[in-house]
Parts: structure tokens; C-alpha cells; sequence
């Protein structure tokens, strides 16, 4: 699908132009196991578990005990192609491009029989210039995506120790597809974002950034910062527009001198007497529409555009006598934040449609929230996820895409990390939603409070190797990248930063504060052990019946079933009924169950006697 870009820009005079044209690869791809002969047919974006489904040659992951069924997928290499026209006048352009917005994970990318692409890493996008591979007619795009279980395992017997987290760790890859307490395992790959041409002739600004210089009642002081490549020499207007020329606003035009190749522009804004952002219960999100505009002769040559929010966002540590607040504040007012941990909406992420994203933001603003944590073991949430946050006045708490787990300090593992990261701090940065940058998750409380050294039988060199590995990646790499990126959005290494287990956790810092759950203290303790900010915390609880007639025939909806346990992912198991569902357990006392517990927490067989509790208007039954 070939797509051209109007911009329609109005002002006291009006501009409309065509700047570039994209064209859609998302039609007549075809996917197989490698080493099979027949072809199918994909949909792109997606990936091999949808693909397979789709095609009906496996049955419903979710359904019964297919999961464990479907393990195998994990371990083989599958390959795609399609086929797409090009014409004489596309090949006229000065610049064609091929983006890849995601490749899961490890692939090798060929157009036309050449290899043009190698590819290790499913958080970041690459940008091939195809000028002089396309051809008149028809083009032959082929990826090859290989096994990631299999390559981790290799690079992971390269080290003369083990890292916790195994071979996931050594792949930049969404960490739950190996399986969470929360989830199934399903080690994915394919085209789970869109991929598509780039057609250039000309000028084009490849970024667009901005950074609140001033802000107070009375001024906003707006810096922006582009990136503006041309084919030529040549002096150019740059103006820059806001949706409001209310309070004395106004056109802001500079020259400039562009060079061939990359230039940088420099611009400012001031915005009078500006109506500033405000999260869900404070005030209104609201936000000024600018448009940067680049003129030849006065006639439009390039243009981007973005949503602001006029806002400051700061977090406060300021030691006192109960140790040390943890808390924000929003335009000088202190917020008290009420939120969730946010988590993929599907395991196969491509899924999510824009009105799902619309939707999980509505539900958290009508449920009185005003801050997302965008977990550490899942993936960087959609473009649209941000713009509902930004539209919906919902803070954003930003974990890197690390979790639960030792990671590797090698040249090539931190070389991707740090492109992964410079990227996403780019395609993040300018919403008004973003309060707070985070390194990772639990991994600081793992390597402190989890015996990780014993378990895995470290010696002292070991021990000071992993944990420099983390010191350079989470203390050193990623701070390097929020600074070069110009993010003035403060940065937390680790959360939390103090294990639940310790008195000081309640004290400083953030808390995941599991002791009702994992240390069987009384729920009263929710009212005891309260930290500075509760980043995490919670019960596990049992979905509706309905949602357990998805899973299993109504036969198997007991406690003994082994479609129930195949669904049960947590190694502390409680099984909580209000009591008019005793019919589903059919109040069975005294039961011996045996759980097999998934690789990912290493424990083969547990035989345990259930113990049965009374709280309130519940029974449980509990190991």
C-alpha cells in the first residue's frame, strides 16, 4: 500500500503539500518451518504462534493443556517472504529506505537474494538504505528468523558460569515469553511491528524533539532540537506553529543553511500565560499541537509535528527522620500516586489494537488512577499507549526492558543494549505522560535477597564479575544514553531498591512488598508495613468462571484438575473461592495435589498437603 504524507497546516495562510511517501509491506507474506517444503500464508505485523493458529496447524495455546504441547515451536527456524512491486518512478527517487519498526528477535533479512540485514535484538528498529538493491517490477523480500532458545543456549555455554535467568538472558527479547508467574511460555518470533518503504526526493526531518527550558504562570520557554537531512545545499525558513495563538503566541520563523547530508536546527518558543498539564484528579491533560515547517522560497518543503505538554515533573528524596521520601511532584504540587503495574494485554503482543489501548488507560483513569509502572519483563509499550497516557492525564513510571535476572557485560550484548535504549528513549522522551526512567526490575533486590550466589555456586571472581556486569549496565551504560538523549525525566536504577523482607525497604526508596502473599503474614499488614512509594504489591487472585470456561470444559473446573494446575504459574500456590463458589471445588478438605512447576523456577515435583483457612466470607486452600 503506497501511502503519501499531507500535511495541511493552518494558519493566518494556508500550506498543503505532499512531503514523502511510504509504502506498506504487509500483504501476500507467507511463512514456513524451515526444511519443510509447503508455504502459508502470515499476517505482518504478527508472529509464528498467531501465524500457525491462523493456518490451523496447531490448536489454541490458551485452550487446556496446549501450551506444554506447543514447546517445540521455540526450537526451530522459520522463514517469511513476500513479493512487492516497484515502479520507474519510485526508482527516480533520490533515497529509498526499508524500516523495520521490529524483528523478533535474531533474523537475517534478504531483498532481492542479498543479504542485507542481520538482526539480534526485538526492541529495536532498523533502517536499511535500498536505493540501489530495489529493482523495476517485482522485489523478493525473505527473513530468516532463528531459533532464539537455541541461540541463547549457545551464547550462554560460551561463559564459564551460569547467570540467573539462563539463556533468555542473552537475548534482547520481551523476558515473559519464557514464562512469568502471571503467564504461559511461548518463545515467539516473526514481524511483530510493520515494515515498509521510505520514499525520500528532497528535504526531510528525521527527528524532532523538545525540552521545557522555563515553565511557570506567566511564560513557557520551549526548546526544540531537529534533525534535517537534504540532497543539496540550499537556504531554507524554519518556522515553528502551535495550535493556539491565544496570549500573544505567534509564528516563530529562522534561516538556515543546510548542507548536504545531516543538519541540525536549534528553535525556540515561548508560550505566554500557558495552560499546564495536569495527571487525572489535579486538572486537565492539556496539550498544544506544534508544527516545525521547513520552506523554500516560501513554498513547504518538510514538516513534523508533535503534542506538548506544559509540565514539570520532579522526584523528591530528601532525607528525614523516617529515612527517605520517595515521591513526585507535578508542577510544584506533591502527588500522591494511585496505579498499577502494567503488563503486555496479550502474549502476542501485535494483537492490541489501538482501542485496546484506549480502553486499559480509560479503565485506569476511571478506577481514580494516575500512574502506570510499564514493567521491566514485558515490552516498551505502544506509541498509542503513550498517546492515550498523554490525552488521558496518566503518569508513566518506565522500567528498561530488563527484569528478574542476571544480564551479560560483553562489548556486543551492552552494543545492543545501548542502541535498544538510545532508541527508546527517543521514540518515549517528548510525552507529557513520562514522570520517571527505571533500570530494571528486581534485579538489585535478586542479586541481594535471593541467594543467587549460593544457588548458583559462585566463587568470589564470579560474584564480582556479574555484579560489575550490572554496575556497568544499569549505573554507567544506561544513564550514558538518558544524558546523551538530553532526558531531563530523573532515572531509577533498579526497583525496588531494598528487598520486602528488609525494615529498611519501608524506610527509603521504592517497596514490593509481597509479605502478605509470598510470606504468609495476615492481610492487616497492609495497614502496618507501608512503604514511601508502593511500586508493587498485591494478592493473587483466581479470574471469573468465565474466564476458566475458556480454558477447560466444565468437568476439569476443580482444584485437582490438571488443566487448572497446567494454568497455575506461580510456585506459591493458593487457590481463594469466595464461598458460593464451593461448587467448583466441591469443598474437597485434607487433599494431597502434586504441581509441576515450569523451568523457569527450577523446582522439579512438590507433594504438599493442603492446608485449609477461613478469612472473613473466603476458604482457601493452601500449600
Amino acid at each position: 500500500m503506497l501511502k503519501n504524507y499531507i500535511f495541511v497546516l493552518i494558519f493566518s495562510t494556508g500550506f498543503v503539500f505532499s512531503q514523502n511517501s511510504e509504502m506498506i509491506l504487509s500483504s501476500k507474506w507467507q511463512f514456513k518451518q524451515k526444511g519443510k517444503q509447503s508455504w502459508n500464508s502470515a499476517k505482518v505485523p504478527g508472529c509464528i504462534h498467531t501465524d500457525l493458529l491462523n493456518n490451523k496447524l496447531i490448536e489454541d495455546p490458551f485452550y487446556s493443556d496446549n501450551e506444554k504441547k506447543l514447546q517445540w515451536i521455540e526450537n526451530e527456524d522459520w522463514e517469511y517472504k513476500t513479493d512487492f512491486e516497484i515502479d520507474t518512478k519510485t526508482l527516480k527517487n533520490k533515497r529509498v529506505e526499508l524500516h523495520f519498526d521490529g524483528l523478533d528477535t535474531y533474523a537475517k533479512v534478504y531483498l532481492n537474494d542479498t543479504l542485507i540485514a542481520i538482526t539480534d535484538n526485538m526492541f529495536k528498529s532498523h533502517i536499511i538504505d535500498v536505493t540501489f538493491q530495489l529493482k523495476q517490477g517485482t522485489n523478493h523480500l525473505y527473513i530468516l528468523f532463528e531459533s532464539a532458545v537455541r541461540k541463547g543456549k549457545e551464547l550462554a555455554a560460551q561463559i564459564p558460569f551460569k547467570l540467573p535467568g539462563e539463556e533468555k538472558v542473552f537475548t534482547r527479547k520481551a523476558q515473559y515469553q519464557y514464562g512469568w508467574d502471571w503467564g504461559p511460555r511461548f518463545v515467539t518470533c516473526g514481524i511483530w511491528k510493520p515494515i515498509y518503504l521510505e520514499i525520500y526526493n528532497g528535504t526531510n526531518i528525521r527527528s524532532f524533539h523538545h525540552t521545557i527550558k522555563e515553565l511557570n504562570d506567566s511564560i513557557a520557554k520551549i526548546q526544540f532540537v531537529s534533525v534535517i537531512s537534504t540532497d543539496k545545499v540550499q537556504d531554507v525558513e524554519i518556522g515553528l506553529f502551535t495550535d493556539s495563538n491565544e496570549h500573544g503566541n505567534k509564528k516563530m520563523w529562522h534561516k538556515k543553511h543546510l548542507k548536504t547530508g545531516i543538519n541540525y536546527d536549534t528553535a525556540y518558543y515561548t508560550v505566554l500565560h500557558p495552560q499546564l498539564w495536569w495527571c487525572n484528579g489535579l486538572g486537565d491533560p492539556r496539550l498544544y499541537d506544534f508544527t516545525l515547517l521547513v520552506t523554500k522560497d516560501h513554498s513547504p518543503v518538510a514538516a513534523n509535528a508533535m503534542k506538548v505538554g506544559l509540565r514539570k515533573i520532579e522526584l523528591v528524596q530528601q532525607k528525614n527522620l523516617a529515612g527517605s521520601s520517595f515521591y513526585f511532584k507535578l508542577n510544584g504540587v506533591p502527588v500522591f500516586m494511585k496505579g498499577a503495574n502494567y503488563i503486555p494485554q496479550d502474549n502476542f503482543i501485535h494483537r492490541v489494537t489501538a482501542e485496546d489501548y484506549k480502553n486499559i488507560v480509560a479503565q485506569a483513569k476511571n478506577a481514580n488512577m494516575n500512574m502506570l509502572r510499564v514493567w521491566g519483563g514485558g515490552v516498551y509499550a505502544d506509541n498509542k499507549f503513550y498517546k492515550e497516557c498523554d490525552e488521558q492525564g496518566i503518569l508513566v513510571w518506565q522500567d528498561f526492558m530488563f527484569a528478574c535476572a542476571m544480564y551479560p557485560g560483553d562489548n556486543k550484548f551492552l552494543n545492543t543494549a545501548f542502541l535498544e535504549i538510545k532508541q527508546q528513549i527517543s521514540r518515549i522522551q517528548d510525552h507529557a505522560c513520562l514522570a520517571l526512567w527505571c533500570g530494571n526490575n528486581e534485579i538489585d533486590e535478586g542479586w541481594k535477597n535471593w541467594e543467587w550466589q549460593k544457588e548458583f555456586k559462585y566463587n568470589t571472581t564470579d560474584s564480582l564479575k556479574i555484579w560489575n556486569d550490572y554496575q556497568k549496565l544499569f549505573h554507567e551504560l544506561i544513564p550514558k544514553a538518558l544524558k546523551e538523549s538530553g532526558s531531563e525525566i530523573a532515572y531509577w536504577p533498579s526497583s525496588p531498591s531494598i528487598g520486602w523482607g528488609h525494615t529498611e525497604s519501608l524506610k527509603e526508596g521504592d517497596s514490593h512488598y509481597w509479605g502478605v502473599w509470598w510470606g504468609n503474614e495476615p492481610f492487616e499488614n497492609y495497614n502496618v508495613k507501608v512503604g514511601k512509594f508502593m511500586s508493587e504489591y498485591g494478592f493473587q487472585s483466581l479470574p471469573e468462571l468465565s474466564t476458566f470456561k475458556k480454558i477447560a470444559p466444565e468437568s476439569q473446573l476443580n482444584s485437582n484438575s490438571d488443566i487448572v494446575k497446567a494454568h497455575q504459574k506461580t510456585r506459591k500456590v493458593l487457590l481463594q473461592f469466595k464461598l458460593t463458589w464451593n461448587v467448583i471445588l466441591k469443598s474437597r478438605l485434607n487433599l494431597k495435589i502434586t504441581f509441576t512447576f515450569p523451568n523457569y523456577y527450577k523446582h522439579a515435583e512438590c507433594k504438599l498437603p493442603w492446608k485449609r483457612i477461613v478469612r472473613q466470607n473466603h476458604i482457601a486452600w493452601e500449600l
